[in-house]
């Protein structure tokens, strides 16, 4: 479980019991334990994912959360704080899933940070994002070039902010890699990782290398992996900024369209990446051809400052 304060993307957040007072949004933001579920009757469920067992809705001004069998989320439309109410019989690591790679990840999105759907790593100081909805290979890539010694920024989740100077800032995030067993044993770190313990499907990694500060972003891939059977070459073709902005903003974190405050303020941060850093869509193999593939790609692409087609 997460302990009663810390830190996740770049924010302080801090536990607190239902009638304690809602503390002031810094330096802590307050993840509020409720002992009830929100009421039906105060909530608009509005849609409703079967495969995810998630529902999504409203409760006046605030936005609500259910995930089946493991707790209940209330996000203000200021982002200030978060009500939890926690099934008592849902394992910790299911709220922490759900809390880390779901629901903060929208608060900040509410709280005008924008977060994308990415794994990433660093070189040279700076970081490259593979981006991509569930199944696309973001964990088992992080995985792979973390496993050759390139330093993790995150798995899935990469929270991006803009500096002083107007540099784009990406990370930190989270520090643990979640691949299949199998795709453990590919890659070479089965002895390395925690098995899945009784409702997880995947192992989890934390490696050595990990980077607790944020960087500046050199370039994002967005990944279109194949099997060998259909995979005719291997390359990274630069997208047009139209379709660039449009498959950042696809990939990133947020809650509703009618959040108009929190989507203009993504857009504004999404249009500067699209303006200083490279994006390129990314065809690769799943193994050790694709693996080294991309590692020459990204080392390539920080020494000739383009993207590297082959």
């Amino acid at each position: 479980m997460l302990p009663q304060e810390f830190e996740l993307y770049g924010s302080r957040f801090q536990w607190l019991e239902a009638d304690s007072p809602i503390q002031s949004p810094e330096p802590c933001i307050s993840l509020i334990r409720s002992s009830q579920p929100l009421s039906s009757e105060a909530v608009v469920w509005l849609s409703h994912s079967e495969a995810d067992k998630l529902w999504f809705g409203k409760c006046g001004d605030s936005y609500a959360y259910r995930f089946e069998n493991i707790g209940e989320f209330q996000l203000p439309a200021d982002g200030s704080f978060i009500q939890a109410f926690l099934d008592p019989e849902a394992p910790a690591w299911a709220v922490d899933f759900v809390l880390c790679r779901g629901v903060i990840p929208r608060l900040l999105h509410l709280r005008g940070i924008t977060c994308l759907h990415a794994g990433a790593v660093a070189i040279e100081d700076r970081v490259v994002a593979f981006c991509g909805p569930s199944g696309s290979g973001k964990s088992t890539l992080a995985a792979a070039l973390a496993a050759r010694g390139y330093p993790v920024i995150t798995d899935d989740v990469l929270p991006l902010r803009a500096s002083s100077s107007g540099v784009i800032l990406a990370g930190p995030g989270l520090p643990d890699i979640r691949v299949h067993p199998a795709t453990a044993v590919r890659i070479g770190i089965a002895d390395r990782v925690t098995l899945p313990v009784s409702g997880q499907t995947k192992s989890v990694w934390r490696p050595e290398s990990f980077v607790t500060t944020a960087l500046p972003l050199a370039g994002i891939y967005m990944l279109e992996w194949r099997g060998p059977a259909f995979l005719k070459s291997a390359g990274a073709v630069p997208l047009s900024p139209s379709d660039a902005l449009l498959s950042l903003l696809y990939n990133s974190f947020w809650l509703d369209p009618a959040e108009t405050g929190a989507l203009a303020t993504d857009l504004t941060r999404i249009a500067q990446v699209v303006r200083g850093v490279p994006i390129s869509r990314l065809s690769f193999e799943i193994g050790e051809t694709g693996f080294d593939f991309v590692d020459r790609l990204i080392s390539n692409r920080l020494i000739s400052g383009v993207p590297v087609c082959r």
